[in-house]
C-alpha cells in the first residue's frame, strides 16, 4: 500500500485515526497500531509479513541473551544476532548477485534464484541491528513485550522506506508518549507537504525521465540525455523525502517523533556536506555503526571510508551499478579530504578566502558530481550506463539536441522552475514568518494541508504513474 494512494488517504488512515484516538489506554493504541501496520505490510506483501514477525522474534530473545552480564555470552550472543540479519539481507536481497558474481568469475553456469524481495528489507532489517548494538553498548534495554518490540520494527510510517530509527530514540514513546491537537495539525501538514512532493513533483518529474529514457539509444540527443538524469536527480529527492515527510508526519501524529532525514541537500557546497544532508538516517547508520567501530578518522580512514562507500552502494540494491556509484563517492569524498578542501592546498585557500566564491564553485562541482552520480545510479544496466556517458560527453555522434525532449521541457519549464525552487529552504522560510504573524500558525497549516491533499488528489485521480523509487531498496 502506497502512503500516495486513494485507499490510503482516504481508507486506511481516517479508519485508524477514528480507532487510535476513541482508546485512551496506551497499550490498546499500540496494539491498534501494530495491526494497522501488520495490515499495512501484507497489503503487498501477504505472505513476508510472517518473515517479518519470524526475524524479530528472533532477534526478541537474542536481544536479552545480549543483555547478559557475562562478556563473553553477550558477544557470542551479539555475533549470532547481526549474522542472522545479514544472512536474511543476503539471501533475500542479494543471492543472484552472488551467483551472478560466481558465475562470470568462476566460468560458472549456476541458475538463478529468483528469490522475490520482501518490501523494505534493508530497512527494518538495519533497525533490528541498532537494537542489538545499543542494548550491547548498554545504550538501551531489551524490551520486555514481543508486541511492543514487534510494533517497533512494524510500524508502518516507516517500515517501508524509512528513516531508519534507531530503538534507543524511541524506546520511552513505546510505553509512554502525549498526544495534542497541535502536533496532530503539524504531523497533518508535514505528510500533506510530502504528498504534494511526491505526486506533483515526483511523479511528473519522473515521467519525462521515463519517457526520455525509453528513446532509442542509438539516436536520443546529448540534451535529451543530461535532461533525463537532470529529471531524475529530481524525481528521486522529492520521491524520497515526500516519503520521509510523509512518514515524520504520520508519527507526529501518533505521538512519535522521527529523526529528519532530509535537510535540503541540493544547496551543499561539497559532498561531504551533501552526505550530511541526505538520507540523513542512513549515513548516520553506517557512521555510528561501522566507520567509527573500524577506527574512523583516528585509525585507517581512507579503508574504513572504502568499507561505508562499498556497503553504502550494496545497501541500495543487488546490481553492480550500485557498487559503481558507492566507489564514486568514496573516490571523490577522499579527493576532498585530502586535495579539493585540504587547507594545505594552495588554490583551496585562495578561493577559501572569498567566501561568495568558495560557495558557488562549491555548489556547481557539487551538483555536478551528485548528477553524474545519479546516472551511475539510474542505469542498471552497465553497457547502457557506459552509452549514456558517451552521448553526455560527446564521445558519440549522437545529436546535441532534439525538438521534442526540447518541447518536453518547454512544456514542463514551470514544474521544473517550482522544483528548483522547492529543493531549497525558501519555501518553508517564508511560510515560517507568515506563522509567526499573529500566531495564525495552526489555522494556516490546516487550511494548507487541505488544499495540498485535495491537489493531490486530484492527481491521484486522473494519473497512473505513483511508484516510489526507494520501495526497491
Amino acid at each position: 500500500m502506497l502512503f500516495s494512494s486513494i485507499t490510503f488517504i482516504y481508507l486506511f488512515m481516517p479508519l485508524l485515526i477514528f480507532l487510535y484516538f476513541i482508546f485512551k489506554n496506551i497499550k490498546a493504541k499500540n496494539i491498534i497500531l501494530l495491526i494497522f501496520s501488520l495490515i499495512f505490510y501484507a497489503w503487498g506483501e501477504p505472505i513476508y509479513v510472517f518473515l517479518l514477525i519470524y526475524i524479530t522474534l528472533i532477534n526478541f530473545f537474542l536481544g536479552k541473551l545480549v543483555d547478559s552480564e557475562n562478556k563473553i555470552v553477550s558477544n557470542i550472543f551479539t555475533f549470532l544476532a547481526i549474522v542472522a540479519d545479514i544472512a536474511f539481507i543476503l539471501y533475500y536481497k542479494y543471492i543472484d548477485l552472488i551467483i551472478d558474481t560466481i558465475n562470470i568469475f568462476g566460468h560458472k553456469s549456476i541458475p538463478r534464484m529468483n528469490v522475490a524481495l520482501p518490501l523494505g528489507i534493508s530497512f527494518f532489517t538495519f533497525q533490528i541491528i541498532t537494537y542489538i548494538i545499543d542494548i550491547k553498548r548498554k545504550k538501551a534495554e531489551p524490551q520486555e513485550k514481543f508486541s511492543n518490540m514487534l510494533l517497533y520494527i512494524s510500524f508502518f510510517p516507516q517500515l517501508i522506506a524509512g528513516p531508519i530509527v534507531r530503538y534507543n530514540d524511541i524506546e520511552d514513546a513505546l510505553n509512554d508518549r502525549s498526544f495534542s491537537s497541535e502536533n496532530f495539525i503539524r504531523g497533518s501538514f508535514r505528510f500533506a507537504v510530502g504528498l504534494f512532493k511526491k505526486v506533483m513533483i515526483a511523479n511528473a518529474l519522473g515521467e519525462i525521465a521515463t519517457i526520455l529514457y525509453n528513446m532509442d539509444m542509438s539516436k536520443v540527443s546529448v540534451f535529451a540525455t543530461w535532461i533525463i538524469v537532470i529529471m531524475y536527480t529530481f524525481q528521486l529527492y522529492f520521491d524520497f523525502s515526500g516519503y520521509s515527510d510523509m512518514a515524520i508526519g504520520l508519527s507526529t501524529i501518533f505521538g512519535f517523533s522521527f529523526p529528519e532525514n532530509f535537510n535540503y541537500p541540493y544547496i551543499s557546497t561539497s559532498l561531504t556536506e551533501f552526505w550530511r544532508r541526505w538520507h540523513i538516517s542512513l549515513s548516520s547508520f553506517f557512521r555510528e555503526y561501522v566507520y567509527i567501530p573500524l577506527g574512523g578518522k583516528y585509525r585507517h580512514q581512507i579503508f574504513n571510508l572504502f568499507i561505508v562507500w562499498f556497503l553504502t552502494g550494496l545497501w541500495h540494491g543487488a546490481s553492480y551499478n550500485f557498487i559503481i556509484w558507492g566507489m564514486f563517492y568514496f573516490i571523490f569524498l577522499v579527493l576532498e579530504k585530502i586535495f579539493i578542501f585540504n587547507d594545505k592546498n594552495k588554490l583551496n585557500n585562495e578561493i577559501k578566502n572569498n567566501k561568495i566564491r568558495k560557495k558557488i564553485i562549491g555548489f556547481i562541482y557539487t551538483i555536478f558530481i551528485v548528477i553524474i552520480a545519479n546516472n551511475i545510479f539510474y542505469r542498471t544496466d552497465l553497457n547502457n550506463l557506459l552509452e549514456s556517458f558517451k552521448i553526455m560527453f560527446f564521445l558519440k555522434n549522437n545529436p546535441i539536441s532534439d525538438p521534442y525532449s526540447i518541447s518536453l521541457v518547454r512544456e514542463n519549464f514551470f514544474l521544473i522552475i517550482i522544483a528548483i525552487f522547492a529543493s531549497t529552504p525558501i519555501f518553508k522560510i517564508i511560510l515560517d514568518k507568515i506563522t509567526h504573524i499573529n500566531n495564525i500558525e495552526y489555522i494556516l497549516k490546516t487550511i494548507l494541508t487541505v488544499v495540498l491533499i485535495a491537489v493531490s488528489t486530484s492527481e491521484l485521480l486522473s494519473n497512473s504513474y505513483n511508484a516510489f523509487l526507494y520501495f526497491r531498496f
